[in-house]
C-alpha cells in the first residue's frame, strides 16, 4: 500500500476502533480507491458529529462504513447525506489542516462526459445567504488598482484544529511559472459568489464522475445573474462583461505551496487549482427576444466544501457593497466578529493580513485614517446573515490607528 492509502486505512482504525476488518478496509481501498473511502469515512464522520452513535441511531461504526464501502464495491454510488444541520453540533470547518489541504488538492481530471451520477443538495442550502467555502478568505482576491498580474501572498486557513499559514500564488500555476493569467479582484468575487446564490436557488445541482471527483453545476441566464448582484442596468454589456469576468475566474489559478507551510503531505511538494472547472454560454432568441443562458461547473475545489457543507452562510448585502475595500475589510473581520463579538487591528496590520497592493496612503498614520474611515462609512450597518449589524470606528492607538468592529447595540436578531 502506498503513503494516501497506508493514511486513510489509519484514519479508518482511529475512527471505528475496529481492528479485526482491517483486511476488509484493505480489500475496500485497493478495489475503489483510497479517495472514495475518504468520501464514505467522511460521512461517517458526519453521523458521528450528529450524535448517532451515542443515541444508538445507529450502533456500529464499523458495520456502518462497511456497508458504505459495499455499496460502493458493488458500483452502487450512495449520495452522501447530511441530516439538517445543528449548529451546536455540526462545524463548517475541516477537523484537520491534513484534512482541508488534502480535500482542495484536485484529482484526476474528468473527461467531458465523464458522469455517472447527478444529484441535488438535500437538504438545500437556504437562497437567501451566500454559501461561502470555509477555505476562501479575502486573500484570494485583491482590488482592481493592483497592477500586478500575479503574486505569491500568505494565506490563511482555517480547520477546526485553529489557523494555519500557506504560501499562495494567484494568477500562476506556480511561482515559478512565466505564464501569468491575473489576479482575480473583488468584482470577480462578487460575481463568484452570484453563481452560488443562484445554484442555491436551482436547487444545488451535482455530479460525480468515474474518478471520485464531486462538481457543482448551475445554468443561470445572463439577467437573472445580473438582478442577484443588484445591477440597475442590463444589457448586452452586460452580458459582455459576465462572460469575460466569469472566463477571467475559470482560467487564474491559485498554486499552493504544500512543503512550505505550517502543514506537511507526505509525497506533495505543491499543486495549483481554478474556482471554475468549465464555462460555456448560449445565446436563444424567441419571438425578437434574446436571452443568454450561462452554464457554470465549479472546481472539484470549490465543489469539494460545497457538498459536504464546509461553508459558512454570508450576507446577500454583500453583493451591493460599492467599496472594493470595504467588501475585503468585511470578509476578514466577520469570522472574528462572529466568534469573539470585537475586533481590533492596527491599520498597519490591516494592510499587510488583506494583502492590498502598494499604495502611497499606506505610509503615514493620517491616510491610513483617512482611507479606511471612507471604506468603513459603508461598512457600519451591514447586516450579517443572522440579523446582527456591525458597528465600525477608527480610533487612536498607542503606535497606529485601530479599527475597531463590533455588533450594533441597536441590532436585532433575526429568526
Amino acid at each position: 500500500m502506498n503513503e494516501q492509502e497506508n493514511y486513510v486505512l489509519d484514519k479508518i482504525i482511529e475512527i471505528t476502533k475496529d481492528t479485526k476488518s482491517r483486511k476488509f478496509w484493505k480489500k475496500a481501498i485497493k478495489k475503489i480507491g483510497p479517495n472514495k473511502v475518504e468520501l464514505e469515512l467522511g460521512e461517517l464522520k458526519i453521523q458521528v458529529n450528529e450524535g448517532r452513535f451515542k443515541d444508538k441511531t445507529i450502533k456500529n461504526k464499523g458495520a456502518y462504513l462497511t456497508t458504505l464501502l459495499k455499496k460502493q464495491m458493488n458500483n452502487t454510488v450512495p449520495t452522501p447525506k447530511t441530516s439538517k444541520e445543528k449548529k451546536d453540533k455540526m462545524t463548517p470547518y475541516e477537523n484537520t489542516q491534513r484534512d482541508l489541504l488534502k480535500h482542495l488538492m484536485p484529482k484526476e481530471k474528468r473527461e467531458e462526459k465523464d458522469i455517472i451520477e447527478a444529484y441535488k443538495m438535500n437538504p438545500p442550502y437556504s437562497d437567501k445567504y451566500i454559501p461561502q467555502p470555509t477555505f476562501i478568505g479575502p486573500q484570494f482576491f485583491t482590488l482592481s488598482s493592483n497592477k500586478n498580474k500575479s503574486d505569491t501572498v500568505m494565506a490563511k486557513f482555517v480547520t477546526k484544529e485553529g489557523t494555519f499559514n500557506v504560501p499562495l500564488t494567484r494568477g500562476k500555476v506556480d511561482k515559478k511559472s512565466e505564464e501569468e493569467f491575473g489576479i482575480l479582484t473583488v468584482r470577480h468575487k462578487k460575481i463568484l459568489d452570484a453563481l452560488k446564490v443562484a445554484w442555491t436557488r436551482k436547487g444545488g445541482d451535482w455530479f460525480q464522475d468515474s474518478k471520485g471527483n464531486y462538481y457543482c453545476k448551475v445554468v443561470v441566464a445572463a439577467r437573472e445573474l445580473a438582478n442577484i448582484l443588484k445591477w440597475k442596468k442590463f444589457g448586452g454589456n452586460t452580458i459582455i462583461y459576465l462572460k469575460g469576468s466569469i472566463q477571467r475566474i475559470k482560467a487564474s489559478p491559485y498554486g499552493v505551496d504544500i512543503k512550505n507551510s505550517d502543514i506537511s503531505i507526505p509525497g506533495v511538494k505543491n499543486y495549483h487549482f481554478s474556482l471554475i472547472d468549465s464555462f460555456s454560454s448560449i445565446t436563444l432568441e424567441k419571438d425578437g427576444q434574446e436571452t443568454t443562458y450561462f452554464s457554470v461547473v465549479f472546481s472539484s475545489t470549490v465543489s469539494w466544501q460545497l457538498i459536504r457543507r464546509k461553508a459558512v452562510s454570508r450576507s446577500l448585502t454583500m453583493l451591493e457593497v460599492k467599496s472594493e475595500l470595504t467588501h475585503l475589510i468585511w470578509s476578514y473581520v466577520e469570522p472574528t466578529l462572529r466568534k469573539y463579538g470585537k475586533v481590533n487591528i492596527n491599520l498597519s496590520t490591516l494592510i499587510e493580513v488583506l494583502q492590498l497592493p502598494e499604495a502611497n496612503w499606506h505610509e503615514k498614520k493620517r491616510f491610513r485614517k483617512r482611507q479606511f474611515k471612507k471604506a468603513i462609512k459603508e461598512l457600519n450597518g451591514q447586516k450579517l446573515a443572522d440579523g446582527r449589524r456591525i458597528s465600525a470606528s477608527i480610533e487612536e492607538g498607542l503606535q497606529d490607528y485601530v479599527l475597531v468592529v463590533t455588533f450594533s447595540k441597536t441590532a436585532i436578531i433575526e429568526e
